[in-house]
């Protein structure tokens, strides 16, 4: 357990994805990275009646990256680059295998 009592799964070391809410995705997401890619960290918003390649997407609070699933087959962290392209792409900064944001609790990468 985190310090905030929510379940947790290690993907890796690198990035850390809490949970705080829930519909049928996720609502926000709390990302942190602490051992590199700090500007990715923050509070993410599912972005409503939006998905990226069939999936949810979600939009970093007061920033400029996105929360997305990349053509790649994984959840990508990226930026403006990826938005322009409508996300039909594998542009970004941090990568994860699909399947980990909608499962619950918090998420490492």
């Amino acid at each position: 357990m985190n310090h905030h009592n929510t379940p947790e799964l290690v993907i890796s070391p690198f990035c850390q994805v809490s949970l705080t809410s829930s519909i049928s995705f996720p609502a926000k997401l709390h990302v942190s990275s602490p051992n590199g890619q700090q500007k990715c960290g923050g509070e993410y918003l599912l972005v409503s009646g939006e998905s990226a390649n069939s999936q949810p997407l979600w939009k970093q609070m007061g920033g400029k990256f996105w929360l997305y699933s990349g053509t790649n087959g994984l959840w990508i962290i990226g930026g403006g680059g990826a938005k322009r392209k409508n996300f039909e792409c594998a542009r970004g900064v941090i990568y994860s295998p699909l399947g980990v944001v909608a499962a619950g609790g918090s998420l490492w990468w």
